[in-house]
């Protein structure tokens, strides 16, 4: 144990205290991470917190609440940025969110937070004992999702159901690919869509049926094409805090 405090001792002008008492917290993926930091009621105030991670080097740092600024001079071992407030220092039993940018993926399992003191009065800034803050990963929800076929068309309606199913809550979509028309030597325009389709969004996955309703310009071309159109749709969805898939389908509407 005391091998290891003696590995996280500061360097440059930085200069350990004791320990400061606080409990860590964090969240996150990739190279955007959040955390949490509890000062219990009989902790010091302080005034900065050095952040530091195995294998990456801290790019940015920022503090709802705790205006201040980055700094990457005078830090302990094993950290490699530092958020020191410009305001009035951290009381006791405060909590302090930490928005933290990493150079690249972090691999470990957790961050190491140096909290500093208050140090209004002295240009040395000085650090309590490290902090492990342990990361949970944040899990995207899954964006996978199926489409049903045939798409039914619905007489009494004059419309086309065409079901979705999904992983995961979120919104689904529909929407037409429209095709520009013209030659080299005409101008060119997007043709009017065909078919529309609202939107429709689950609490959770499962499956939901979009309605295809032909606009004016799909019944024209349905009146002119003895019943049968050809679309090309793009199938979105976007589950909720999760990154969004689409394809592209084709398909012939037969009435």
């Amino acid at each position: 144990m005391l091998a290891f405090l003696a590995a996280l001792a500061p360097t440059s002008s930085a200069t350990s205290q004791s320990p400061s008492g606080d409990a860590c917290s964090a969240t996150g993926s990739g190279t955007t991470y959040t955390l949490v930091i509890n000062l219990p009621s009989s902790a010091p105030e302080q005034g900065g917190f050095a952040l530091g991670a195995s294998g990456v080097s801290v790019k940015s740092i920022s503090a709802s609440g705790n205006p201040g600024s980055l700094s990457t001079k005078g830090l302990p071992a094993h950290t490699s940025g530092a958020w020191i407030l410009t305001g009035p220092g951290v009381p006791p039993g405060a909590t302090v969110t930490l928005a933290v940018t990493t150079s690249g993926s972090f691999a470990g399992t957790s961050f190491t937070v140096v909290p500093a003191s208050s140090t209004s009065s002295s240009p040395q800034m000085t650090y309590f004992d490290p902090v492990v803050c342990d990361v949970t990963k944040k899990v995207l929800p899954s964006n996978k999702f199926m489409i049903h076929y045939p798409v039914k068309y619905v007489p009494a309606a004059r419309v086309w159901h065409l079901a979705v199913t999904t992983s995961s809550a979120g919104t689904v979509s529909a929407t037409e690919v429209e095709p520009t028309v013209g030659t080299s030597g005409s101008m060119q325009k997007t043709a009017k869509s065909l078919v529309q389709a609202k939107r429709k969004t689950l609490k959770s996955g499962g499956t939901i049926t979009l309605t295809l309703t032909p606009t004016a310009n799909g019944v024209a071309a349905l009146k002119s094409n003895n019943g049968s159109i050809k679309i090309r749709l793009t199938i979105g969805f976007a589950p909720k805090d999760g990154k969004p898939a689409s394809k592209v389908i084709r398909l012939t509407l037969k009435q």
